[in-house]
């Protein structure tokens, strides 16, 4: 699983309203190396968010929000990063 400057990854969030679904999510997930399950349980979904975690969120001491962008552009692409510090 990928790590950025130290920080461990979480959970990592996609926006339905960015024409995100559950396979699409999974495919991007399996593609970059994350989990598409955590203990079994697959997705957590609320109307606008798919959140698929990775760590428990009790392992860490504080946490910050990454939006990734497009490659070559400057646009969200509807994916979130949850980073932790422990």
């Amino acid at each position: 699983m990928p790590t950025y400057g130290g920080l461990e990854v979480q959970s990592v969030i996609f926006d339905k309203r960015k024409k995100w679904t559950t396979g699409k999510a999974k495919n991007w997930l399996l593609k970059n190396n994350y989990k598409t399950q955590f203990y079994g349980k697959p997705v957590d979904e609320t109307t606008n968010y798919l959140r698929y975690r990775q760590k428990a969120p009790h392992h860490f001491k504080s946490y910050i929000t990454k939006r990734l962008k497009k490659s070559k552009s400057h646009h969200d692409n509807g994916i979130q990063l949850i980073l932790g510090r422990k």
